[in-house]
């Protein structure tokens, strides 16, 4: 037997073949479910803020931007919230005025294959002014 055909014929090294290609997909699968826990964390996260920044105009109906972003940063000093953004914008819905307050954090993806990809989770809320 030449050593061409006992090189072909041997199979010592399948396992460890075999672990690399199923490893790289497990290792992509459990990223993507960190992923999914995080921002599903944020979701949680930026809808609390939401009732925050709600709860703060109904109690202050002249309440501003500033006012509201550091009732926000008071209420969670450790959350994170340094790339939020906070509009408040006026609506009339059927002759009565509200406000209406929308809360945005961008999503940052670990996965490979989603790096260049991002969004945004923003969570509305509207309080009457009257």
């Amino acid at each position: 037997m030449t050593a061409l055909q006992r090189f072909v014929r041997d199979e010592g090294g399948a396992t460890a073949v075999e672990f690399a290609i199923v490893g790289a997909i497990f290792v992509v699968l459990c990223m993507g479910l960190i992923d999914f826990g995080r921002n599903f964390d944020l979701q949680g996260r930026v809808g609390h803020a939401a009732d925050v920044a709600a709860r703060t105009l109904f109690l202050d109906k002249t309440a501003t931007q500033a006012q509201i972003t550091a009732r926000i940063g008071a209420a969670f000093p450790t959350l994170g919230f340094d790339e939020m953004t906070l509009t408040v914008t006026n609506q009339t819905i059927g002759a009565h005025p509200y406000r209406k307050v929308t809360v945005s954090m961008p999503l940052h993806f670990l996965t490979p294959g989603f790096l260049r990809r991002g969004g945004t989770i923003s969570v509305d809320r509207i309080v009457p002014v009257g």
